[in-house]
């Protein structure tokens, strides 16, 4: 391929981004594309009861679990398009898309769902 001809195709694909909607993204195998809730990001995890009345906390609690609905899935993800999850914030990958926020993590780091009725 000539410089002239990799240049068109790096413009092509360039024009190609510009008018690609969130729809026109391909998930990847057991990978989730989540849209965050907005104004309730985080969820308080309650800290344990010890003995003597001494609170505990584990150490991978001390982040706030997040929530999201599943936009887009990958073939291996069992979990429904539009179901609620939990997930730790540091187990996703975030961009931007279109001016909007999304999350994409795989199916083994949510922690819980809910589907809606």
């Amino acid at each position: 391929m000539t410089y002239g001809a990799l240049l068109l195709s790096n413009c092509q694909t360039e024009e190609k981004y510009k008018t690609m909607k969130i729809e026109d993204l391909k998930v990847t195998q057991d990978n989730i594309l989540i849209e965050p809730i907005k104004g309730d990001e985080e969820i308080e995890i309650e800290p344990v009861k010890g003995e003597a009345d001494e609170l505990i906390k584990p150490e991978q609690y001390e982040d706030k679990a997040y929530r999201g609905t599943i936009i887009k899935k990958g073939e291996k993800v069992s979990l429904p398009i539009g179901a609620i999850v939990y997930f730790n914030k540091y187990s996703s990958t975030e961009f931007e898309f279109e001016g909007k926020k999304y999350l994409v993590l795989k199916q083994e780091d949510v922690i819980a769902y809910y589907v809606g009725r």
